[in-house]
């Protein structure tokens, strides 16, 4: 008989760990703090793990799980065979292994309580909401002079959205920052659109003009995120919202003014940006020119004689035709200020911005790479920056570069079986939500982001294991409802 703690146990490990996850998100911005929290909320969510999977992981979880280990040793081994320290290689994967096994544990616990998963919903509404509001309201602002802009002060273009923490105001005094980068606002406001998008076409939804309005500035905040990547996220989760479910003319037509409001409203929004970042005028180009004093009629004086003065061999001062000197010289007006234009970054800065060096680098890094292209230089080698690039912005190359082909491979059948158990819920089932976050999240990570195996504060390691881990995890829940009900 297997021990199962009380319930009243069980709810408190559930709350301490998303109390870890969740509450160093809103009040620190240090990668440090955010990923040991996350380590400690995820192992300690471990002891439920029998509760989480009375009836077995199941078959699909199993073969993903073995994929998993193939690909650490992979990793494992490309660090032995580049001579890099052991002990740090091996902590890491540790880590790696704790913490996905942590978020299998916690995500099949939570599906399993409605209490808690209503819980989590609320949550997941609130956060974005209150972002959205705020990112929108500071980015009409001078941010960069009102808030700590921290070590990632260079990486902050005033045109784009940032992403900013209200929350994290209140650590200012230790050194937390509140913003974070236009490509998280972009991922974050991405998820949110779709899921918004198929609550309204579900049916289900009252206040509709409401949440219209609030899919309106999910959009224009998208839109000033200037995020390619935020939009081709979008684009690959729209179909799954029409697929499947009888639509109709009037809900597209509304889709359509959704996109046309939020590009207008968007580039309204960016011409007040622009206007406010213009400098003020140069005060001196406004300063009157004094005109010379006129020309008084001499008095007449008393005669006084004068001793003669040595010859003075000085070139005479230029004089007025009259033989009077000249006024004093006025200095010219300063010339007005060079003002650059505005960068483009939203319009046709999109596809004129490039790649951003990226190609560049990756060539380098091809290069590089010949002698690891089997089982790579491990994980410790997504820690470095990669050339000019702080990170592969791509998780599929970082996966390449840490654990080599092996461990591509053994990411691709992972996500391979997420896909069909996402799929089989999407048209088996009707259950669509796990589709639309794996589509969403799995396509916004191919062009943007590091290793999603690196358990860090960043957020690609969050959302990947998510939209990897929900669709398997929902299909065990639904095999084993039946059984729960005959009970």
């Amino acid at each position: 008989m297997t021990y199962r703690a009380p319930r009243k146990v069980q709810g408190w490990i559930i709350g301490i760990s998303l109390a870890l996850l969740v509450l160093p998100l809103l009040f620190f911005s240090s990668p440090e703090i955010i990923g040991a929290t996350r380590v400690a909320a995820l192992a300690l969510i471990l002891v439920l793990t029998k509760q989480a999977f009375p009836c077995g992981i199941g078959p699909s979880l199993k073969i993903a799980l073995m994929a998993l280990l193939l690909l650490l040793a992979s990793s494992w081994t490309g660090a032995r065979l580049n001579h890099y320290d052991m002990m740090k290689e091996t902590l890491l994967e540790v880590m790696s292994l704790v913490s996905i096994a942590g978020m299998s544990v916690l995500i099949a616990t939570i599906l399993s309580r409605p209490l808690w998963w209503r819980f989590m919903a609320r949550c997941l509404i609130a956060i974005p909401a209150v972002l959205l509001v705020v990112s929108l309201t500071g980015y009409f602002l001078p941010l960069e002079k009102l808030i700590p802009m921290g070590n990632s002060r260079h990486f902050f273009d005033a045109q784009r959205l940032a992403l900013i923490w209200p929350s994290r105001f209140t650590m200012t005094w230790a050194g937390q920052v509140g913003w974070e980068h236009a490509n998280h606002a972009g991922l974050l406001f991405g998820v949110a659109l779709i899921f918004l998008l198929d609550f309204l076409a579900s049916g289900k939804a009252i206040r509709r003009r409401l949440w219209w309005i609030a899919g309106t500035l999910l959009g224009v905040a998208i839109f000033l995120t200037a995020s390619r990547n935020a939009m081709i996220m979008v684009v690959a989760g729209l179909p799954w919202i029409l697929i499947g479910r009888p639509w109709s003319w009037g809900w597209l037509l509304r889709l359509a003014a959704l996109c046309a409001a939020s590009l207008a409203l968007g580039v309204l929004a960016l011409k007040a940006k622009e206007a406010l970042l213009k400098p003020p005028p140069n005060p001196v180009e406004n300063i009157p020119v004094t005109p010379p004093p006129a020309k008084l009629p001499a008095s007449p004086s008393p005669r006084v004689e004068v001793l003669p003065t040595p010859p003075d061999t000085r070139p005479a001062p230029p004089r007025q035709p009259d033989g009077e000197p000249l006024p004093p010289a006025v200095p010219p007006p300063a010339p007005p200020a060079v003002v650059e234009p505005a960068k483009d970054v939203h319009l046709k800065g999109l596809f004129e911005r490039g790649t951003g060096g990226r190609f560049h680098s990756y060539h380098v890094f091809w290069m590089r790479f010949q002698e690891s292209l089997v089982f790579g230089r491990g994980l410790t080698e997504n820690l470095k920056p990669m050339h000019r690039l702080n990170h592969e912005h791509s998780s599929y190359l970082a996966t390449f570069r840490g654990g080599g082909s092996i461990a591509l491979a053994a990411h691709l059948m992972i996500i391979a079986l997420s896909l069909l158990a996402a799929i089989r819920l999407f048209f088996r089932d009707k259950i669509r939500w796990p589709l639309l976050m794996f589509s969403t999240v799995i396509t916004a990570i191919l062009f943007d982001r590091g290793s999603v195996f690196v358990m860090n504060g960043s957020y690609e390691f969050l959302f990947h294991w998510v939209a990897v881990l929900c669709p398997l995890l929902t299909t065990i829940r639904a095999a084993s409802l039946p059984a729960d009900a005959g009970r």
